[in-house]
């Protein structure tokens, strides 16, 4: 309403001079107006088509024109575009998990994809950037040549916003190899890009800048955009862990950490970038602006952002031209939103998807590591078993149901002190291997459980990352075995005898938790056969025997056990006795029964176990 005089012309002159009455809340104020004057208005298609914020009367008062990237392309550059749309289709074509028959779109496995993305991106290439870094080879000369090489260069740029799970759901599916090159596209996105660590993504992006596109100093070298489907924004001590490995010095002053939704104006946000910009340090600086995303998707407060940072960065570099001054802007999406944004940018940014960003507390190696292994060869080599199974142990104590309800909690402080003891911690390993090989031998997905299980789609939308997804399901796993383990071994509190330190008693312990014959613990265990399926828990009595007294106080004593395992050692000597009443009645002259006993002692587990 404020333009209503300007967009209908409604101009009057005076001394040659054409004025125009504008709207300024309860006031009109009279406006001169330029010979040359020209009104544009510049917004996207689908605020257009939004009758509440374009009035239909205020659209019919405008020519109107589409724009996009395609247009400013020739024909062969067209047809490359092509190509790449149906490479794109295909991808998301060969993404379909095990369980799904909808293919995927576009923009839910590149994430922040439009249908301007290619052209776009084919634009960026071309228009002084690839055309120079490219040519200079004489091997390029042939148009065939310089083609596929600006179609690889697209397709580069296009998977570096591609979320891991369809990666992997891509290239670990054999049908796909041949079909779009799964192998090199795994190297060229977890290997060659840096999605296996967001810090050496970070580190590769501030010190290795003679690998980017742009021969000339583009803003994609300093400015750089990161989505995540990741529930939790960085910490302070994670910042403080990522600045260390970058080698920023001077923390306090070359750290700068915010979140975009803190500033109540833009005049505040843009103070913020302007005071880091200006200290002219000779240091690499950071700047990290955290946007969370995950329960209200904005699309404006994003592109007033990402226009101001731009600017301000625009006009600092056009008097710095070596900046080490670099801005980070950490975009966190929920699942349902990835369709809503449309933010992916190849001039001013440089864009990454990363699954996750915060691998404190994570105990996985990276991906490339474990593709091929099952679990069994993971924990030989692979993860770190000792903060795994300190992580696992309140989840597999909880599956045990004790008569001593007050042991659950001791166990868990217990087990996890004694994951510091290597020599518990290597005995406790090798029976959840020992297991686990025999549940892998009865199962059909042995080494594919990261494409069929954890890149499913269910579980990624569960669990929103793919780490995330393998973390829950190594653990669901291997749980329930440490919880059979455990309830096989602290019978009578059985545990507490490894922990008095005494050497005998330890080195005897560790000697039965070892050895398969006295303490046998197979998968079967962990099945119930009534029921036919896995057990939810697992029976353990922890309680110490008790003894008969007369006491006015109390009727019993519990009854502290010294040697590990006494019951097995009881049973072993019971089987013993047997073998040697039934050797007896065979044998009836006294001196050869005599002669036998020593042979029959050796033949047990007590023996072979001791000696």
């Amino acid at each position: 309403e404020s333009l209503y005089d300007a967009l209908n012309q409604y101009y009057h002159e005076f001394a040659g001079q054409r004025y125009v009455y504008l709207g300024l809340n309860t006031h009109r104020v009279e406006c001169a107006v330029h010979n040359d004057f020209k009104l544009i208005i510049i917004s996207d298609k689908e605020t257009v088509y939004d009758t509440r914020k374009f009035p239909i009367p205020l659209i019919n008062r405008l020519e109107k024109h589409f724009l996009n990237s395609l247009i400013m392309l020739n024909n062969a550059e067209i047809k490359i575009v092509e190509k790449l749309k149906q490479w794109v289709q295909n991808f998301c074509k060969l993404c379909v998990d095990t369980s799904r028959t909808k293919t995927p779109q576009p923009n839910e496995i590149f994430i922040g994809y439009h249908t301007d993305t290619i052209a776009t991106i084919i634009l960026y290439l071309t228009k002084g950037n690839f055309t120079q870094l490219e040519r200079i080879d004489d091997s390029l000369n042939d148009e065939n040549d310089y083609e596929k090489n600006l179609i690889e260069k697209a397709r580069n740029l296009i998977i570096k916003c591609a979320t891991a799970d369809s990666i992997v759901r891509l290239t670990l599916n054999k049908n796909n190899l041949q079909i779009l090159s799964g192998d090199s596209i795994w190297k060229e996105y977890f290997i060659r890009q840096s999605h296996l660590n967001f810090k050496d993504l970070l580190y590769d992006f501030i010190y290795n800048k003679d690998d980017k596109i742009g021969k000339n100093h583009d803003f994609n070298q300093n400015l750089m955009q990161i989505t995540t489907h990741s529930r939790l924004l960085m910490s302070k001590v994670s910042l403080v862990e990522l600045a260390k490995h970058l080698k920023i010095k001077n923390l306090e002053k070359n750290l700068v950490n915010c979140v975009l939704q803190s500033f109540e104006t833009q005049l505040q946000f843009s103070s913020k970038i302007k005071n880091f910009l200006n200290d002219n340090s000779k240091d690499n600086r950071l700047m990290v602006v955290q946007c969370d995303f995950t329960k209200k998707y904005d699309g404006e407060l994003l592109s007033c952002a990402k226009y101001s940072i731009a600017e301000h960065y625009k006009e600092y570099i056009s008097k710095n031209s070596d900046s080490k001054n670099h801005i980070i802007l950490i975009l966190y999406l929920a699942k349902e939103n990835s369709r809503k944004f449309i933010g992916y940018q190849v001039s001013h940014w440089s864009c990454y998807h990363i699954d996750e960003l915060d691998d404190s507390s994570n105990y996985l190696p990276n991906l490339d590591l474990i593709k091929s292994k099952s679990l069994s060869d993971l924990l030989l080599d692979g993860l770190n078993n000792r903060t795994f199974l300190k992580k696992i142990a309140y989840q597999a104590c909880s599956l045990i149901n004790d008569t001593n309800l007050s042991r659950t909690i001791q166990r868990i402080e217990i087990f996890i002190d004694l994951c510091d003891d290597e020599q518990f911690l290597t005995a406790i390993l090798q029976r959840i291997i020992n297991i686990q090989k025999q549940k892998e031998e009865n199962s059909p997905l042995g080494r594919n459980w990261l494409y069929n299980e954890v890149a499913d789609l269910k579980n990624i939308n569960e669990y929103s990352t793919l780490i995330k997804s393998c973390e829950n399901y190594i653990e669901s796993k291997l749980s329930p075995i440490l919880a059979l383990i455990l309830s096989k071994i602290d019978y009578f509190s059985n545990i507490d005898c490894y922990c008095e330190n005494q050497p005998w008693k330890s080195d005897l312990f560790l000697k039965i938790l070892s050895n398969k014959d006295l303490l046998s613990i197979t998968c079967d265990e962990m099945r119930d056969p009534v029921k036919n399926e896995e057990r939810k828990y697992f029976i353990c009595k922890s309680e110490r025997i008790k003894k008969n007294i007369e006491n006015q106080n109390q009727s019993y004593q519990n009854l502290k056990h010294v040697l590990p395992f006494f019951w097995i050692l009881v049973d072993q000597l019971n089987e013993f006795c047997l073998n040697f009443l039934e050797s007896s009645r065979k044998l009836i002259e006294k001196d050869s029964f005599i002669n036998t006993i020593p042979d029959l002692f050796e033949n047990t587990a007590i023996y072979k176990l001791i000696y």
